[in-house]
């Protein structure tokens, strides 16, 4: 695993992802956290989803 993907996964909560950051945002239920959570972490996951597919190119 690179080190860019081990910090964004340092910064996501342990109970919230999976191995795959596009699993948990594809189960990830809208509205189960606050607004503000909710929008960080949303940032969070699709930032490391973006990061992985450029690493992989």
């Amino acid at each position: 695993m690179s080190s860019q993907l081990d910090r964004l996964i340092e910064d996501l909560p342990d109970e919230d992802i999976a191995a795959d950051p596009q699993e948990a945002l594809d189960l990830y239920v809208m509205g189960s956290k606050p607004r503000c959570e909710e929008a960080e972490y949303l940032a969070l996951l699709n930032d490391a989803v973006d990061r992985i597919g450029w690493e992989a190119s």
